[in-house]
């Protein structure tokens, strides 16, 4: 029943009532336009006499018609109304989404960004050294950690740091199959519960690679570190293996973003309490970590060539603003740059290994 009679409503038939009725009500006034006045005279004062029940029913059917008509354009009009509010909060909403990107400047302006970062990496001559290869990658990254500041439109005293950690392979001719160099800043690593020769590397950063974010305060610059690699990011119960951050990136591929530093070691769960441990206290206030208030990492390399991470830092909180939901353009911005390192940071990392 309630089927028929929305068929009955739906607009099509509304439409149709509409044009046929008022066709038929110009019909009948162009037929019967006398007996039609003459008749409807007597329903008003002086001329009160007996109404007739045909011109009784005309004037029922012009009052319904012009229900029908206005109830029809009511309806029409609402509906209009809506769909322009709709249009208008989702106009606002995509506005917004731009504009929020948080800094859309950095959107207008990233075809000269790249063009700066590619006239560093791109084109780079076979005969230089690795220091001359150092200084393009570490001046991209002062870039890179300028595209980080503008995006979120951190004020001037927020530091925004930048630096490339390499993927080390272990060596099973050296002690403890790592450099010496390597193992000194290695960190979160239980050397005495877990073999060195089970991982599947360590992420190092050399200091030619880091950019402190102008901080001449030595308290206020990263320190050089060393991360353990495991060979998976998870066990085959599902637990975590890997250290949040730059090993979990280098293994999934995917961005690795801490808001607040110093809640990682809550990331760490799954992992060896002195792991834990010793992971609250370097993002702690009197850690060696403490100028690193959050932080993103990505993979240089794919995943059957992982070459690196580039990592930046910043000395607060929500390095790339307060709105997850743009963090994905953030990170479509870096594709490209993540292609351009690629290259350089892998010719450095031959070249240092001689």
């Amino acid at each position: 029943m309630q089927r028929t009679w929305a068929r009955m409503i739906a607009r099509p038939v509304v439409a149709f009532l509409i044009a046929f009725i008022g066709v038929a009500i110009g019909g009948v006034l162009a037929v019967w336009p006398s007996e039609i006045r003459n008749a409807t005279q007597f329903a008003f004062p002086p001329h009160f006499g007996d109404v007739r029940v045909a011109i009784v029913v005309f004037w029922m059917i012009v009052v319904g018609w012009g229900s029908l008509l206005y109830t029809r354009m009511a309806a029409d009009d609402r509906k209009e109304t809506a769909r322009l509010e709709e249009l208008t909060t989702r106009f606002a909403e995509l506005t917004a989404a731009i504009y929020r990107a948080p800094n859309y400047g950095v959107v207008t302006g990233y075809r000269e960004t790249y063009a700066k970062i590619a006239r560093y990496l791109a084109f780079i001559p076979a005969s230089e050294s690795a220091p001359e290869i150092a200084d393009r990658i570490k001046s991209a990254l002062v870039v890179i950690a300028g595209i980080a500041r503008n995006f979120r439109g951190a004020a001037d005293d927020v530091l925004y740091g930048a630096n490339v950690m390499l993927v080390v392979r272990p060596d099973k001719h050296k002690t403890d199959c790592f450099r010496p160099d390597v193992l000194k800043a290695l960190r979160f690593f239980d050397r005495e519960t877990s073999s060195l020769c089970t991982l599947r590397g360590i992420l190092y950063l050399p200091t030619e690679l880091l950019f402190h974010g102008h901080a001449t305060d030595a308290s206020r610059q990263v320190p050089l570190i060393a991360l353990p690699v495991p060979h998976s990011a998870r066990d085959t119960k599902g637990s975590a293996l890997a250290l949040p951050g730059a090993p979990w990136a280098l293994l999934l591929g995917k961005a690795s973003i801490f808001e607040d530093a110093s809640r990682m070691s809550e990331a760490c769960a799954d992992l060896p309490g002195s792991i834990r441990r010793e992971v609250a206290e370097y993002f702690s206030p009197a850690g060696d970590g403490n100028m690193i208030g959050s932080l993103v990492s990505f993979r240089i390399g794919d995943e059957h060539n992982p070459i690196g991470i580039l990592n930046i830092d910043c000395s607060e909180r929500d390095l790339l603003g307060t709105v997850p939901d743009y963090y994905q353009t953030f990170y479509a911005l870096m594709a490209p740059i993540l292609q351009l390192l690629a290259d350089p940071v892998n010719r450095y990392a031959a070249l240092t290994r001689r």
